[in-house]
Protein backbone atom coordinates (compact mmCIF):
# COMPACT_ATOMS: atom_id res chain seq x y z
CA UNK A 1 0.00 0.00 0.00
CA UNK A 2 1.38 3.38 -0.76
CA UNK A 3 2.21 5.86 1.40
CA UNK A 4 -0.50 8.97 1.48
CA UNK A 5 1.12 12.06 0.31
CA UNK A 6 1.56 15.05 2.62
CA UNK A 7 2.56 18.31 3.44
CA UNK A 8 4.39 18.47 7.16
CA UNK A 9 3.05 19.93 9.72
CA UNK A 10 1.75 23.76 10.31
CA UNK A 11 4.33 24.38 13.28
CA UNK A 12 2.51 26.20 16.64
CA UNK A 13 3.46 29.29 17.75
CA UNK A 14 5.73 27.75 20.58
CA UNK A 15 7.54 25.73 18.23
CA UNK A 16 8.10 28.81 15.90
CA UNK A 17 9.11 30.77 18.41
CA UNK A 18 12.02 27.69 19.44
CA UNK A 19 13.73 28.82 15.97
CA UNK A 20 13.94 32.55 16.94
CA UNK A 21 17.98 33.92 16.13
CA UNK A 22 17.49 35.78 19.47
CA UNK A 23 16.08 34.95 22.55
CA UNK A 24 15.57 37.13 25.62
CA UNK A 25 19.20 35.50 27.18
CA UNK A 26 20.72 36.69 23.74
CA UNK A 27 18.25 40.28 23.65
CA UNK A 28 20.08 41.42 27.13
CA UNK A 29 23.32 40.18 26.37
CA UNK A 30 23.59 41.84 23.00
CA UNK A 31 21.95 45.58 25.07
CA UNK A 32 24.33 45.08 28.22
CA UNK A 33 27.47 44.88 24.69
CA UNK A 34 25.69 48.47 23.52
CA UNK A 35 25.02 46.05 20.29
CA UNK A 36 21.00 47.17 20.51
CA UNK A 37 19.51 49.82 21.35
CA UNK A 38 16.14 50.47 23.93
CA UNK A 39 13.81 52.85 24.65
CA UNK A 40 9.85 52.80 25.73
CA UNK A 41 8.80 50.47 22.73
CA UNK A 42 11.20 47.72 23.57
CA UNK A 43 14.77 46.54 22.50
CA UNK A 44 15.48 47.98 18.33
CA UNK A 45 18.37 48.39 16.31
CA UNK A 46 18.86 50.62 13.10
CA UNK A 47 17.86 49.99 9.92
CA UNK A 48 20.19 51.34 7.10
CA UNK A 49 19.54 51.15 3.30
CA UNK A 50 21.28 52.20 0.32
CA UNK A 51 19.15 54.35 -1.85
CA UNK A 52 19.85 54.36 -5.35
CA UNK A 53 19.96 58.46 -5.92
CA UNK A 54 19.87 60.09 -2.34
CA UNK A 55 22.39 58.26 -0.34
CA UNK A 56 21.95 56.81 2.95
CA UNK A 57 18.22 57.57 4.47
CA UNK A 58 17.66 58.39 8.05
CA UNK A 59 18.16 54.98 9.51
CA UNK A 60 14.59 53.98 11.20
CA UNK A 61 14.61 51.78 13.97
CA UNK A 62 13.85 48.34 13.50
CA UNK A 63 12.33 46.91 17.06
CA UNK A 64 13.06 42.79 17.47
CA UNK A 65 9.98 41.69 19.32
CA UNK A 66 7.25 43.19 16.83
CA UNK A 67 9.74 42.44 13.66
CA UNK A 68 9.57 38.70 15.08
CA UNK A 69 5.69 38.45 15.63
CA UNK A 70 5.37 40.27 12.18
CA UNK A 71 7.27 37.10 10.87
CA UNK A 72 5.63 34.39 12.70
CA UNK A 73 2.29 35.65 11.31
CA UNK A 74 3.85 35.71 7.33
CA UNK A 75 4.52 31.58 8.14
CA UNK A 76 2.00 30.94 9.72
CA UNK A 77 -0.54 31.76 7.21
CA UNK A 78 1.60 30.98 4.30
CA UNK A 79 1.48 27.62 5.91
CA UNK A 80 -2.38 27.36 6.55
CA UNK A 81 -2.87 28.53 2.79
CA UNK A 82 -0.16 25.93 1.18
CA UNK A 83 -2.62 23.53 3.39
CA UNK A 84 -5.91 24.60 1.75
CA UNK A 85 -3.94 24.66 -1.49
CA UNK A 86 -2.86 21.24 -0.71
CA UNK A 87 -6.10 19.68 0.31
CA UNK A 88 -7.98 21.22 -3.00
CA UNK A 89 -5.19 19.95 -5.44
CA UNK A 90 -5.11 16.49 -3.97
CA UNK A 91 -9.01 16.30 -4.46
CA UNK A 92 -8.42 16.93 -8.05
CA UNK A 93 -8.44 13.12 -9.66
CA UNK A 94 -6.63 14.14 -13.18
CA UNK A 95 -3.01 15.32 -11.99
CA UNK A 96 -2.58 16.90 -15.22
CA UNK A 97 -4.86 19.81 -13.79
CA UNK A 98 -3.09 20.06 -10.90
CA UNK A 99 -0.74 22.40 -12.38
CA UNK A 100 -1.55 25.85 -11.08
CA UNK A 101 -2.57 24.95 -6.94
CA UNK A 102 1.41 22.85 -7.66
CA UNK A 103 2.76 26.25 -8.50
CA UNK A 104 1.33 28.56 -5.88
CA UNK A 105 2.30 25.83 -3.60
CA UNK A 106 6.08 25.92 -5.04
CA UNK A 107 5.95 29.64 -4.46
CA UNK A 108 4.35 29.45 -0.89
CA UNK A 109 7.58 27.13 -0.26
CA UNK A 110 9.83 29.48 -2.03
CA UNK A 111 8.52 32.46 0.80
CA UNK A 112 8.76 30.46 3.37
CA UNK A 113 11.94 29.19 2.76
CA UNK A 114 13.49 32.91 3.41
CA UNK A 115 10.63 33.71 6.00
CA UNK A 116 12.38 31.00 8.09
CA UNK A 117 15.85 32.07 6.80
CA UNK A 118 15.29 36.13 8.26
CA UNK A 119 13.63 34.83 11.60
CA UNK A 120 16.06 32.62 12.22
CA UNK A 121 19.38 33.83 11.15
CA UNK A 122 20.20 30.53 8.69
CA UNK A 123 22.77 31.00 6.21
CA UNK A 124 24.13 33.95 7.55
CA UNK A 125 20.93 35.92 6.75
CA UNK A 126 21.15 39.48 8.53
CA UNK A 127 18.14 41.20 10.73
CA UNK A 128 15.72 43.01 8.63
CA UNK A 129 12.75 44.88 9.33
CA UNK A 130 10.05 42.83 8.05
CA UNK A 131 9.30 45.27 5.11
CA UNK A 132 13.30 44.65 3.51
CA UNK A 133 12.38 41.12 4.18
CA UNK A 134 9.23 40.85 2.25
CA UNK A 135 11.09 43.49 -0.63
CA UNK A 136 13.61 41.15 -0.36
CA UNK A 137 10.99 38.03 -1.13
CA UNK A 138 9.75 40.03 -4.29
CA UNK A 139 12.81 41.01 -5.46
CA UNK A 140 13.70 37.09 -5.96
CA UNK A 141 10.07 36.01 -7.09
CA UNK A 142 11.18 38.41 -10.06
CA UNK A 143 13.49 36.50 -11.62
CA UNK A 144 11.48 33.62 -12.14
CA UNK A 145 13.67 30.80 -10.45
CA UNK A 146 11.09 29.44 -7.76
CA UNK A 147 11.15 26.23 -9.30
CA UNK A 148 15.23 25.65 -9.87
CA UNK A 149 15.32 27.35 -6.37
CA UNK A 150 13.07 24.81 -4.10
CA UNK A 151 14.71 22.31 -6.71
CA UNK A 152 18.68 23.05 -5.75
CA UNK A 153 17.76 23.16 -1.28
CA UNK A 154 18.23 20.05 0.28
CA UNK A 155 15.01 20.82 2.36
CA UNK A 156 12.57 23.32 2.55
CA UNK A 157 9.52 24.20 4.54
CA UNK A 158 6.78 22.32 2.58
CA UNK A 159 9.27 19.92 1.01
CA UNK A 160 7.55 20.44 -2.00
CA UNK A 161 10.85 19.20 -4.11
CA UNK A 162 10.49 15.83 -3.39
CA UNK A 163 6.35 16.02 -3.45
CA UNK A 164 6.30 17.07 -7.36
CA UNK A 165 6.49 13.59 -8.87
CA UNK A 166 3.61 12.09 -6.31
CA UNK A 167 1.48 14.88 -6.87
CA UNK A 168 1.88 14.70 -10.81
CA UNK A 169 2.89 11.74 -11.24
CA UNK A 170 6.74 12.26 -12.74
CA UNK A 171 9.06 14.60 -12.32
CA UNK A 172 8.73 16.98 -14.63
CA UNK A 173 11.24 18.85 -16.92
CA UNK A 174 12.35 22.79 -15.85
CA UNK A 175 10.29 23.91 -18.95
CA UNK A 176 7.10 22.70 -17.21
CA UNK A 177 7.37 25.51 -14.99
CA UNK A 178 8.31 28.46 -16.83
CA UNK A 179 5.15 29.86 -17.31
CA UNK A 180 3.18 33.14 -16.13
CA UNK A 181 0.43 31.55 -14.23
CA UNK A 182 2.06 32.03 -11.10
CA UNK A 183 4.60 34.99 -9.79
CA UNK A 184 7.84 33.77 -9.32
CA UNK A 185 7.89 31.70 -12.46
CA UNK A 186 8.82 34.08 -15.30
CA UNK A 187 11.72 36.75 -15.58
CA UNK A 188 11.29 40.55 -15.01
CA UNK A 189 14.82 40.73 -16.20
CA UNK A 190 17.46 39.54 -19.31
CA UNK A 191 18.70 36.87 -18.39
CA UNK A 192 22.40 37.73 -17.90
CA UNK A 193 21.01 39.83 -14.86
CA UNK A 194 20.11 36.58 -13.10
CA UNK A 195 23.29 36.92 -10.84
CA UNK A 196 21.28 39.22 -8.95
CA UNK A 197 18.94 36.55 -7.73
CA UNK A 198 21.21 35.69 -5.18
CA UNK A 199 22.70 39.31 -3.98
CA UNK A 200 21.94 40.12 -0.54
CA UNK A 201 19.58 42.83 0.24
CA UNK A 202 19.82 46.07 -1.17
CA UNK A 203 22.89 45.27 -3.56
CA UNK A 204 20.31 45.29 -6.79
CA UNK A 205 19.67 48.70 -5.63
CA UNK A 206 23.50 49.32 -5.97
CA UNK A 207 23.92 48.40 -9.56
CA UNK A 208 21.28 51.17 -10.57
CA UNK A 209 23.35 53.70 -9.32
Amino acid sequence: MSKAVTLPSTPTVESLQALRRYHDVDIRRMYNNEAIYKDYKGFYLFEVELHAHNGIKKPKRVYIEPTFQAIEKAILSRHKQAEATFAEMMAIKKKKERKPFLLTLLRLDFELYYLYAAYSGKDGQSFLSFNQIMIEIEDKLSYGLVYEGIIAKETTPLTMGKLIPPCVGKRLPASYFETTEEKGFYSLYKREDYYLYTMPYGMNREKEQ
